[in-house]
């Protein structure tokens, strides 16, 4: 009995520091959470350390919900278990930081959009980015009378900064930034579209109008120090401002500035675009130098 109580207690002797050294060695983001998920003191270690760590390996989407962990040679794929069934419009478009992005129903989504923890299977749905496309979709195919491929090409997320103590209130769902392409006969549009992930929606139109923007040929958006920002497919940089993105309302597009400038002019136009123009009450800054410059 103390031989057995010597043994089970000596992961808990180990030092937390020790932590520091270990995980920066583990590429795979399941072997992270093994190490962390060893003892209480090393649970409590790991969450100091994953900020600091370098991204994970990817995971191979390999359809029919199974992925694979590159880190570990390429071994048994995962099956994820996700808090829906799962049929054959299910789709897995993309991942931000350590969930996957699918959708479910129609070819972008329409029929519902959702982050899924692929550990534990927890399904969070976005419900005002598939009511969004929902309408975008709707209003083309009316307005132009055929049909437009719609593609949701990147989502990333922003994360509510930690709330200190043990008794603080449940910290909001993250804000959500989808890059959407959609067109037809190779010429497409690049709109970002910005909610909070939950299920609660039921916005207006007009209310959409305040958390999009359509930006000519956008071909990646990140999060990066509570800014979004958008690079073209030029080069070009801009930056989105976002208001409430720091509460638990929906965050709206507030102003685009350049960080680096357009040699090609303003980017506000898409292709073809006869709609009403989103930008005209927004704040618009050309030339904006980084800090120092």
């Amino acid at each position: 009995m103390a031989a057995s109580k010597r043994s089970s207690s000596r992961w808990s002797d180990l030092p937390p520091e020790l932590l520091g050294l270990v995980l920066p060695r583990l590429h795979s983001l399941t072997d992270r959470v093994r190490a962390g998920a060893i003892c209480r003191p090393w649970r409590s270690a790991a969450l100091l350390h994953y900020p600091n760590l370098p991204p994970p390996m990817p995971w191979l989407a390999l359809g029919d919900n199974a992925y694979l962990d590159v880190a570990n040679g390429g071994g048994a794929a995962r099956k994820l278990s996700l808090g829906f069934v799962p049929d054959d419009n299910t789709r897995c478009r993309s991942s931000a930081d350590n969930l996957l992005f699918l959708t479910r129903g129609g070819s972008a989504g329409a029929g519902g959009c959702f982050l899924a923890d692929p550990f534990t299977g927890a399904v969070l749905p976005v419900a005002d980015l598939a009511m969004f496309i929902q309408q975008k979709t709707r209003e083309d195919v009316f307005s132009l009378g055929y049909s437009l491929s719609l593609r949701i090409h990147k989502v990333v997320l922003l994360w509510p900064p930690p709330h200190g103590g043990g008794s603080s209130p449940e910290p909001p769902p993250p804000v959500v930034a989808a890059l959407i392409k959609y067109g037809n006969n190779n010429k497409y549009k690049t709109t970002i579209f910005v909610c909070r992930a939950g299920t609660e929606t039921g916005l207006t139109k007009e209310r959409y109008g305040t958390m999009s923007i359509n930006l000519r040929l956008i071909k990646d958006v990140a999060f990066f120090d509570g800014n979004l920002y958008a690079l073209s497919t030029h080069d070009q940089l801009l930056v989105i401002g976002l208001g409430s993105a720091g509460g638990g309302d929906n965050p709206t597009i507030t102003c685009v500035k350049y960080v680096i400038e357009s040699p090609y002019g303003q980017m506000y136009d898409n292709f073809e675009d006869e709609e009403e123009d989103e930008m005209d009450d927004l704040d618009l800054c050309q030339g904006i130098r980084p800090a120092g410059d």
